[in-house]
């Protein structure tokens, strides 16, 4: 979003643009380890969860969020379509 525009306002984002890209893939990479963690056989909380717990569906993303859902839905088609 920083480069999309250059019209776009620094003021808008809260962290900065020359650190932005490595904050949000930290946080992403944390994310997903925090998920492998807790699907793992031995997670290291001792909680266990299942796969079923982290399943949704389109329809369910839409209850749940109304008013984001669309907008995700597009995101993923957009990032789809990009890596093939």
């Amino acid at each position: 979003v920083y480069s999309s525009n250059s019209k776009n306002q620094e003021k808008m984002f809260s962290i900065p643009a020359n650190t932005y890209e490595g904050y949000v893939t930290g946080s992403m990479y944390r994310s997903e380890a925090d998920i492998r963690d807790i699907l793992s056989s031995q997670p290291s909380d001792g909680a266990v969860l299942s796969k079923e717990a982290f399943a949704t569906s389109t329809e369910q993303l839409s209850i749940d969020y109304p008013q984001q859902a669309s907008s995700l839905f597009n995101l993923i088609q957009e990032v789809e379509s990009k890596a093939k």
